[in-house]
């Protein structure tokens, strides 16, 4: 009786594992994956030890898509997010397809992903310099109608302007703009100029969608000396204006 014997079976894989011994923890594991019992520590270590024989990452997807679908105590977010959690501890180059086919695997199930498990696979594949995927990542989000935290739109916002997608940067920068670091509006105010959108910052400013950002109005005076843009001057004398600053000469 596997369900029975997962009291025994559980900390005999913990222990073939924590030995490094690959072929008995999968042994262990193959008995114990039918039970209802599996934590989700068990269950990564089992992902973790076919890593580490150099599965690769399909095999470890159909494993556990396999367990989920038959195993629906282990089918939920908590679950999956533990599991997550266990895996992020030991990343390699095919981690992120494995957690993405984890989060793919539980939506083909009808279990809703949440916020955590999405700051999970954000944070993974912002580590791994996967910037391009984070876009894919966002808008699977809002499809499933999950809302990031605001940690989550940081690090994507962060990713949008490794690959100098300016348009989701300024979007989420509107957002998240409090908890941004210091640089992060520096560098858009630049990465707008030099895509000819000044106006668009400014006209964010004069709409109450961001501050007027003293250190982002004299970058952008500075820059405009070189751009000669006399329509962005002008705005720029307004905005600077406003909080005391001397604006760009027309």
């Amino acid at each position: 009786n596997t369900h029975g014997n997962a009291s025994w079976l559980g900390p005999r894989l913990e222990a073939a594992f924590r030995k490094s011994n690959w072929s008995g923890t999968l042994s262990f594991w193959n008995s114990l994956k039918t039970s209802d019992k599996v934590t989700p520590y068990q269950a990564a270590m089992a992902l973790l030890t076919m890593q580490n024989m150099g599965r690769d990452s399909l095999s470890r997807v159909r494993e556990v898509r396999r367990f989920l679908r038959r195993n629906t105590a282990a089918c939920n977010a908590d679950f999956v997010n533990k599991l997550i959690g266990e895996l992020l501890k030991h990343v390699d180059d095919d981690t992120p397809m494995v957690v993405k086919g984890i989060v793919d695997a539980i939506c083909e199930l009808n279990v809703q992903p949440c916020s955590q498990t999405y700051e999970s696979l954000v944070s993974l594949h912002f580590n791994q310099k996967l910037y391009s995927k984070l876009l894919i990542i966002m808008e699977d989000m809002q499809m499933r109608k999950v809302q990031a935290n605001t940690g989550t739109k940081v690090t994507l916002l962060k990713g949008s302007l490794k690959i100098a997608d300016l348009s989701t940067a300024i979007e989420l920068f509107c957002e998240v703009h409090p908890a941004c670091p210091a640089y992060v509006s520096t560098e858009i105010a630049q990465m707008a100029l030099q895509h000819k959108q000044g106006t668009r910052i400014i006209g964010l400013m004069e709409s109450g969608r961001l501050p007027y950002d003293q250190q982002v109005l004299k970058l952008m005076a500075e820059m405009n000396v070189q751009l000669k843009d006399k329509k962005l001057a002008k705005r720029l004398q307004v905005c600077c204006a406003k909080i005391g600053l001397e604006g760009p000469e027309l």
